[in-house]
């Protein structure tokens, strides 16, 4: 009988404080066989540390901590494949279903990897997210995702002499993991990630035992799996697996060492961001609950630069004003969020039922975080310069002016916006979708803002009064 312990984390999101008191724990009470493993989106780059080194620092942090490997998450190609490809290089990112667009595989990445601990032979394979939707977000970083099954399916054979479990290092969120089990036998462990799903004990389905923890140094994962194999000379060949899992809240030790690893990168990090860019020649304010020049600049600058018929954004997109010196540092701490400009066609009737609900105080305190955005609140709706919206009355829908004209309940109209707006994660669920074909623009919203920001017309047209 063997025994062999992992422990797990995924989806920290940069949450490097927690993480570096689950790292402790792990080196409190981990034996020198323990595998320790990530399954992916460590690396956020709403982080100081992470944006300044290029994910580099955030590298040199699971190494310090006594990782043996990490699946890719999306938030680790996000910045494209170069920068991919330079993270992996510094630590081992694992995922079989990755390529460049022509299909070539990307540098440095791990398909899967053979190794023995405590007696135990593991094939350990690693999986990164798998998008049936969209393709841009792929396409800008470089790189194109694969359906996993048939690629687990063939190292499973190709290995299948060369190992006594299998563990699938995964990012394909939980609703990805119970759909490839289905299709492939062979999987004993997914340590999964992608979905935060939060687990009080494994799920087992067709088989596989199925385990995630969480999300930003919540949860410290801890799989125990027990291998028992017929001996002697009537040996079978015959074998079994037994795997228990818990998820440990509130694991937490000191690790000075590893404290001081992310100062270091920390402080790299800011001094390559605090390089001066150019300075404001006046001071944009912000409020997230009421129309403000900040805001106001955020839906002039996607008007003057993507056209449509207007721009709308919530105000949430950002979490403060524009003033003084302009950084790449205070440009990520403004805008924090992962969001694409975006091209999309709504209805008239959508549009004012929106914004009659920025006017609910109530509605626009809610929580405005989700899948790319990293804001606080939902906050009230910003329109660019051209649109006027007077205040509803007695529960009615607000009057909204479009160049002067009426906007009209049934006519569908271009407008500029953000990902997160289109995809009705923003709250503004009567957004969701698009008529026609939406279109994606390169960059975020902060390198949008890199340019807009040193217009003299643009930073003065933000005080034009538009919401009545």
């Amino acid at each position: 009988m063997k025994k062999l312990t992992i422990w797990h984390t995924n989806d920290v999101h940069s949450r490097f404080e927690g993480f570096i008191g689950m790292a402790g724990h792990i080196r409190k009470y981990a034996g020198q066989d323990d595998l320790i493993l990530d399954s992916g989106d460590f690396a956020d780059m709403i982080s100081v540390m992470v944006s300044g080194t290029e994910g580099l620092g955030a590298m040199r942090l699971l190494k310090a901590a006594g990782f043996d490997a990490m699946a890719v998450g999306n938030n680790e190609f996000f910045e494209g494949i170069d920068t991919l490809s330079r993270m992996a290089d510094a630590f081992p990112m694992m995922a079989c279903n990755i390529t460049d667009l022509q299909g070539r595989p990307v540098p440095n990445i791990i398909p899967y990897k053979l190794l023995e601990r405590s007696g135990i032979r593991v094939l350990l394979i690693g999986a990164c997210p798998f998008f049936r939707g969209t393709q841009f977000f792929t396409d800008n970083a470089g790189v194109k995702l694969h359906d996993p099954a048939p690629m687990v399916s063939a190292i499973l054979e190709k290995e299948k002499e060369n190992y006594d479990i299998c563990v699938l290092l995964s990012h394909l969120g939980i609703w990805h993991d119970t759909e490839l089990v289905e299709k492939v036998q062979g999987i004993d462990l997914i340590l999964g990630g992608h979905s935060h799903t939060e687990m009080s004990e494994p799920q087992i389905v067709n088989g596989t035992v199925i385990f995630h923890s969480g999300l930003h140094s919540k949860m410290l994962g801890r799989v125990e799996i027990i291998l028992d194999e017929t001996d002697g000379p009537e040996k079978s060949g015959r074998r079994s697996v037994t795997i228990k899992a818990e998820n440990i809240t509130g694991a937490c030790e000191p690790f000075p060492e590893l404290e001081a690893v992310l100062a270091e990168e920390t402080a790299k990090g800011i001094k390559t961001l605090s390089e001066p860019l150019f300075e404001m020649s006046r001071e944009l304010a912000f409020d997230a609950f009421s129309e403000c020049p900040a805001c106001n600049m955020v839906a002039d600058s996607l008007k003057s630069e993507y056209g449509g018929d207007f721009a709308l954004i919530n105000n949430g997109i950002i979490c403060r004003g524009f003033s003084g010196m302009v950084t790449k540092l205070s440009l990520l701490e403004t805008s924090p969020s992962i969001l694409n400009p975006t091209m999309v066609w709504w209805k008239g009737r959508n549009i004012r039922e929106a914004l009659a609900a920025s006017f609910d105080q109530s509605f626009i305190r809610q929580s405005g975080r989700g899948p790319g955005s990293r804001s606080e609140v939902l906050g009230a709706l910003a329109v660019s310069s051209n649109v006027i919206v007077t205040r509803p009355q007695n529960g009615e829908l607000p009057e909204v002016l479009v160049d002067g004209k009426p906007l009209e309940d049934g006519n569908i109209y271009c407008v500029m916006t953000d990902d997160y707006m289109y995809r009705g994660k923003a709250g503004y669920t009567m957004l969701s979708g698009s008529e026609k074909q939406e279109i994606y623009y390169d960059g975020y919203i902060r390198d949008m803002l890199e340019k807009t920001l040193r217009s003299q017309s643009l930073t003065d047209g933000a005080f034009t009064k538009r919401i009545g």
